[in-house]
């Protein structure tokens, strides 16, 4: 038996345009976003929860926000002012300072080509140091840093100094910093046209120090957040505190890829006051490694890092960083979390060098092992001080900072990935040590105005709630104090003091379980939805799959609330049952074309023995 040609290649033509159709309805399931149980959108539903809002005629372009737990203040900065407000009531306006940039300083800003826009002073910087807070602003592209008295709330006059390479000039370019011990660890640029990038520290006694003006420490970064990385458990680093960096930078190590933008973490230790011949006020504990968000091995890798949250636990080894991602290319609205772990952080600090040069010595031939801080075995070996590091080491060090260990999420994926919602910023709440099953309570800004408050258990990420504090607005920066339970949300109009508790909003059982709301839980008594105290017995709660079936006896299910829950468990099983269709569905293409190779030898067998009879019979 042989199939008409035409036949067969309409056959096969319909098998592959089956599994093409197939193959795009699981894409389609896929790009479903998960939807938030519970939408506070109205003025009427956020006033009823709690929200207040912080928003004057004065408080525009609001793009730094610090928050003093010890003396319950909130210092906003905006555009030319800086405010104190009352952390527990940011309506109530404690304090305020203007510090514009003088008519002179516009002019010559607007004579460099530069916007009036931009021409202002944008407070950038704010940090608490004793009695004062230090301030530092673009400055109509001239930055300037000067000191407020925290008791009066003014401007002390002849504290105003230089702000460059501690602040951008452009208000609208990415920045970090941190303030240790006196000392203020700032990522920024240094020039007027921000292409020339530096992470340095100054206000110390100690003599300032930066990186190097060299495109293999850093790329055109743009950088998102610095923190202060706990002390780890393995007993390398006892002696000195380390300061992390996250950025994303142009990556020079993939000559065959042009512009791929990669997520990177960054290490110095604070000990560091440069070499002594080479390397001379420049860190000789930089390194860095590379960050990895994808989902799966041959997705799309996520390698824009907008924003990252540390949330430390009581045993160094679960401190963990959430990293925010964008996808490099614009027209693809991806945001993706992925969570890493210190230890696979501090692990890659001591893995192999990607080495530029292939004639360079391996770090294990160097009498010290490039970029390392001055652990107890150094100071063993009478090593006491960076600048007594030998020239080999920092050498190697100027030319091969990039360590080759790629930092994997934990359970090598996102914990959330969303594909028409980006995520502007992120915060972070650690479970409660009560819990009887641990979670992860995330809170994410949207480009939107909408504030997401998510829980991840078991490594599954559900989104509880969205509320819309900025319509049209992109949220900038959060801050949560774990003291007040509330999360401050700034934006470029002002400022949102949000309860991170509002289990009154659940309407009944249904809604309070399906929500998954780790602070909330169904009294069986009151019949309401109220705050979680797991000393009670009387309480029903289900982080883990929220099954509303405890809920029959004492409240009937609410059909809107049951299609919202199972909306994504029936996505999840139809997907699966495509999936298994579309096996189905190869493996019977494989089938039929291993029938028709076997019809095929069976008919060239015939034809042989055919073409063998006739000959012997013509003999």
């Amino acid at each position: 038996m042989k199939w008409h040609p035409m036949l067969e290649y309409q056959h096969r033509a319909a098998v592959l345009w089956l599994l093409c159709f197939l193959a795009l309805l699981l894409a389609e399931l896929e790009k479903k976003d998960i939807e938030p149980v519970l939408k506070i959108f109205t003025t009427k539903d956020l006033q009823a929860v709690g929200v207040l809002m912080f928003t004057r005629n004065d408080t525009l372009n609001c793009s730094s926000l610090l928050l003093l737990e010890e003396s319950e203040k909130l210092y906003l900065g905006a555009r030319e002012i800086v405010f104190a407000l009352n952390a527990s009531n940011v309506t109530q306006e404690l304090g305020k300072v203007n510090w514009s940039s003088t008519a002179k300083e516009k002019q010559l800003c607007g004579l460099k080509s530069q916007s009036k826009k931009k021409c202002h002073n944008f407070i950038r910087m704010l940090h608490v140091n004793g009695s004062h807070l230090l301030v530092c602003g673009t400055n109509s592209f001239n930055p300037q840093c000067a000191q407020i008295d925290i008791e009066t709330f003014t401007l002390i006059p002849d504290s105003v100094m230089d702000g460059r390479r501690r602040c951008p000039f452009n208000p609208n370019e990415s920045f970090a910093s941190i303030l240790i011990d006196d000392e203020v660890y700032s990522a920024t640029t240094m020039d007027f046209h921000g292409t020339k990038p530096i992470i340095y520290r100054s206000f110390g006694s100690r003599l300032t120090i930066s990186t190097m003006e060299n495109k293999r420490w850093l790329n055109e970064p743009s950088f998102v957040r610095t923190v202060r990385k706990p002390r780890g458990s393995n007993g390398q680093n006892q002696s000195t505190d380390e300061i992390l960096f996250f950025f994303s930078e142009t990556a020079r190590e993939f000559s065959s890829v042009q512009n791929l933008q990669v997520p990177r973490v960054a290490r110095v230790c604070t000990e560091d006051i440069g070499g002594l011949r080479v390397l001379q006020k420049k860190w000789t504990s930089f390194v860095k490694s590379r960050l990895e968000c994808r989902n799966g091995p041959q997705a799309l890798p996520f390698g824009l890092l907008k924003d990252v949250a540390m949330s430390v636990s009581n045993s160094i080894n679960n401190t963990t960083f959430y990293a925010l991602f964008h996808t490099q290319w614009d027209e693809l609205k991806y945001s993706a979390v992925c969570a890493y772990s210190q230890k696979d952080i501090e692990a890659a600090f001591v893995g192999r060098f990607f080495k530029f040069s292939p004639t360079d010595k391996n770090e294990e031939q160097l009498p010290v092992r490039p970029g390392t801080c001055l652990t107890p075995e150094l100071r063993q070996k009478g090593y006491t001080s960076s600048q007594e590091i030998p020239d080999e080491s920092l050498r190697f060090l100027q030319d091969n900072p990039l360590l080759t260990t790629v930092i994997r999420p934990s359970r090598d994926r996102p914990l959330l990935m969303m594909t028409h919602t980006r995520y502007t910023c992120i915060a972070v709440e650690p479970s409660s040590p009560l819990a009887p099953q641990p979670y992860t309570l995330l809170y994410l800004g949207t480009e939107t105005g909408e504030l997401h408050k998510a829980v991840s258990i078991d490594g599954e990420m559900h989104i509880i709630s969205s509320m819309k504090l900025f319509p049209g607005m992109g949220i900038n920066v959060l801050a949560y104090s774990s003291k007040k339970g509330l999360m401050y949300a700034s934006s470029v109009l002002g400022v949102a003091q949000v309860p991170v508790v509002y289990c009154a909003a659940y309407r009944n059982c249904c809604h309070c379980l399906a929500a998954r709301d780790p602070h909330c839980g169904w009294n069986l008594e009151t019949k309401c939805c109220e705050t979680m105290q797991y000393s009670k017995s009387d309480q029903l709660q289900d982080l883990k799959s929220g099954c509303m079936l405890k809920c029959q006896e004492v409240d009937p299910p609410n059909p809107e609330i049951l299609r919202t829950f199972y909306k994504r468990k029936l996505g999840a099983l139809a997907a699966t049952c495509l999936f298994i269709v579309f096996l189905s569905l190869l493996l019977l293409w494989n089938w039929i074309r291993v029938c028709e190779a076997r019809i095929r030898q069976t008919a060239v067998a015939a034809r042989e023995e055919h073409s063998r009879e006739e000959a012997i019979s013509l003999e």
